[in-house]
């Protein structure tokens, strides 16, 4: 829930928001990882195919933000109603920064009460230290690893 999380209230005058193809640009300085593909949600897409279906892109220029929520179409699966899905990369301050932002004063919180959120591995403690729990699924932990094998 929202409200149980510990959000820093520090100085938010670096972050804007930018444009998809200004996140396409940042994203090629950001590490996202081996290769050009870009985490959005359940699953990856290549940086080229990132659209701007209603989702919201925000950076302090040492990590980027992408909001989804109900209203956006980027891919096959969508949250739920009550949802809000956050994907971020970049350094570990400066997405607890954005993180913080985003709930403070980027959504209604009378309509949503779960976020998700997708980061590296790197970045897991310190959202756990904002109050995000391990993701489960009918009280069972779960976890997306994807792999990649060349067929050739």
């Amino acid at each position: 829930k929202i409200s149980e999380l510990k959000l820093n209230l520090s100085d938010f005058s670096q972050i804007r928001k930018i444009t998809n193809e200004e996140a396409k640009s940042l994203y090629k300085i950001v590490d996202i990882g081996p290769g050009d593909e870009l985490n959005i949600g359940w699953s990856y897409i290549p940086l080229s195919s990132l659209e701007d279906k209603n989702s919201v892109w925000l950076t302090n220029s040492e990590a980027i933000l992408q909001k989804i929520d109900i209203k956006s179409h980027a891919q096959p699966e969508n949250p739920r109603e009550n949802e809000l899905w956050i994907i971020v990369y970049g350094t570990p301050e400066a997405i607890i920064d954005l993180i913080s932002y985003t709930l403070s004063y980027e959504i209604d919180k009378n309509e949503i009460d779960v976020v998700e959120l997708y980061c590296k591995a790197e970045v897991v403690k310190y959202v756990k230290e904002l109050g995000f729990e391990d993701p489960s699924w009918e009280e069972e932990p779960v976890a997306v690893v994807l792999y990649e094998k060349k067929l050739t």
